[in-house]
């Protein structure tokens, strides 16, 4: 049985770096994330209604052998965990 991960709400330099990275939130305090979350892996995304983010810190190959690091990027998030 898998363990039921825990969220917390992001601190205010987590905030600053995702405004840093382009992400706004209709209300920041309804987005949580896992404990070793890292900002600088989420770029141009717009938060809304509640929203749990991983940890993003896993490196996968695409075919062709091309190597890229997990994250989101140009998105909107909208009631959903990632």
């Amino acid at each position: 049985m898998e363990q039921m991960k825990k969220y917390r709400k992001l601190t205010s330099e987590e905030i600053s770096a995702l405004q840093v990275n382009m992400c706004s939130a209709s209300d920041w305090n309804d987005v949580e994330v896992v404990e070793g979350f890292e900002p600088c892996h989420i770029k141009y995304v717009r938060f809304s209604g509640m929203v749990r983010l991983g940890s993003f810190n896993t490196e996968f190959t695409l075919a062709g052998g091309i190597r890229k690091h997990s994250g989101i990027y140009y998105a909107t998030l909208h009631n959903v965990t990632v």
